[in-house]
């Protein structure tokens, strides 16, 4: 039985958007139209959460925020903890809707309003939340992981531009200790992922399959069956997450520093 199936069949529905920033939440009530804001932390979520469990004994309450960075991370611990019915909406497909309404003008207000209509209009086909510590973790690797290639990659194609040979040296040394720092990256993904036998799933029908093959839900559960069994599964988009343990696996090489007279680029970079 799901979270809603505990609720009263006679409770009004009442769908909750919270617009998430690095100080503020600011959460909108469909269809009463009530707003209200609280600051991004421990005092201000303590005051939303007593506000949102009152509410969540006189109506059928879901609650509907957007990936923000990191940001919205205690709120989504705080909607768990709480029990409630909680949904981590897209960002696109959240715009994509505010499109359909020709509402583009984008103000906090306005953001929150969106995400609670979206989240009306669109729950019957969104998948619950559920906090995943672990998943959280992992994202945590991979982003730090990425962002160390990047900026390897952007250092080593500044190589075929830079005449000075003390400067040349510099950048050289800069791009081998972020390449050492995301092989150490690595095998902390390596060890996450060993201790997860969904994740090890993950990770092997990433290898068995062509990202293109894994580019939908329904894809994802089609080839990779069990997948989707567990909560962990679904703290964040499926695809999104296979690509990333398939990028999270191409390894780094000690040797990989861009070759002189040739533009790097995240491939060339990753190639062993």
């Amino acid at each position: 039985m799901t979270r809603l199936g505990n609720r009263i069949m006679s409770q009004p529905d009442l769908f909750v958007g919270i617009d998430v920033a690095k100080d503020e939440l600011v959460i909108h009530l469909h269809p009463t139209g009530t707003l209200w804001r609280v600051a991004n932390s421990k005092t201000g979520l303590t005051t939303l959460g007593c506000k949102l469990t009152r509410l969540a004994g006189t109506a059928c309450l879901r609650i509907g925020f957007e990936a923000s960075g990191g940001y919205e991370r205690k709120l989504a611990i705080l909607i768990d903890r709480l029990g409630l019915t909680g949904f981590l909406l897209d960002p696109a497909r959240v715009r994509n809707f505010a499109r359909a309404e020709r509402r583009l003008a984008k103000t906090d207000p306005l953001g929150a309003a969106v995400i609670a209509r979206c989240l009306a209009a669109l729950h019957a086909e969104l998948t619950l939340y559920f906090h995943d510590p672990q998943a959280i973790r992992l994202t945590e690797h991979v982003r730090s992981r990425d962002l160390a290639v990047a900026q390897a990659v952007q250092f080593g194609n500044q190589l075929e531009s830079i005449a000075d040979p003390a400067m040349r040296r510099l950048i050289a040394a800069r791009v081998a200790r972020l390449k050492a720092l995301a092989l150490r990256i690595e095998k902390a993904i390596a060890a996450v992922v060993a201790a997860s036998p969904i994740w090890q799933r993950a990770t092997h029908c990433c290898a068995a399959h062509p990202a293109s093959v894994l580019s939908s839900r329904h894809a994802c559960r089609h080839e990779c069956p069990g997948l989707d069994a567990s909560p962990a599964d679904r703290s964040r988009p499926l695809p999104v997450l296979l690509r990333s343990i398939g990028k999270a696996a191409q390894p780094v090489g000690p040797d990989d520093a861009p070759a002189e007279g040739r533009r790097s680029d995240a491939a060339s970079i990753l190639q062993p």
